[in-house]
């Protein structure tokens, strides 16, 4: 058993690009969870000459690249594949204007940060290629205390906002016994951004923060985050294994 876990670490090691079925394609929308109507297609995206907070780009129902709309307005639903995955490799390509925050959620549950992290020198668990924190929220008598502190990424590979960026994520589901209890946390097995190495080999023991999908369990649905601020998404990837 340690063999193979060895050989499938290996393998999330190897390499950035994950190649499988292209999301961003034909009735783009059909692939997703309904999201009243916060998403949708445009032909071409750019910053915004006024604001550099926004993009400038106008609806086109056969257009090829999905943008959140009033991205600021704070819960809004996020974007959602109607299909459920439980190992997978994700390739996404995104742009985000200055200041924006997003994020990609594994089965809904497990975050690593998209943020406009340009030019940042002291890292963290919040920076763009980062695994979020989670928090066990114990009230006031209790007090709040950190179940899983977040991992920084290992460097800053970020792009200036406005440009292209691409994440390939290597993804092992958690794993339960025929009791349903869980024996394994789920773990990414490697996170490339601009094809540089993020994070390697990180077990995360629960769904961080903002989660859109509650508790744990074998499978879900993977998720963007598009309430905190515009991003626009050309390319979206899954490969299950």
């Amino acid at each position: 058993m340690m063999r193979l876990f060895s050989v499938l670490v290996m393998l999330g090691l190897a390499g950035g690009s994950a190649v499988g079925e292209e999301l961003i394609k034909g009735h783009v929308l059909d692939n997703f969870q309904h999201t009243k109507g916060s998403w949708h297609l445009v032909d071409q995206v750019a910053l915004s000459q006024e604001d550099a907070r926004n993009f400038s780009s106008s609806p086109d129902p056969e257009g090829t690249i999905l943008v959140n709309s009033n991205a600021r307005i704070k819960g809004l639903p996020y974007l959602l594949t109607k299909e459920v995955y439980g190992d997978v490799d994700v390739s996404l390509e995104f742009m985000i204007p200055k200041g924006s925050n997003a994020g990609i959620y594994l089965m809904g549950r497990y975050e690593v940060q998209i943020i406009d992290s340009f030019g940042n020198t002291e890292l963290k668990f919040s920076d763009i290629g980062g695994i979020y924190e989670e928090w066990d929220k114990g009230g006031i008598e209790v007090g709040d205390r950190p179940l899983f502190p977040g991992k920084a990424p290992l460097t800053n590979a970020a792009k200036a906002p406005g440009e292209w960026q691409k994440l390939d994520i290597r993804f092992r589901a958690p794993r339960f016994d025929k009791k349903g209890l869980k024996i394994e946390d789920a773990r990414f097995l490697s996170v490339y951004l601009n094809g540089e190495l993020m994070q390697k080999d990180v077990a995360v023991p629960g769904p961080t923060v903002s989660n859109p999908v509650q508790g744990e369990a074998e499978t879900g649905p993977i998720a963007i985050q598009g309430d905190h601020g515009p991003v626009a998404i050309r390319s979206f990837k899954i490969k299950t294994k």
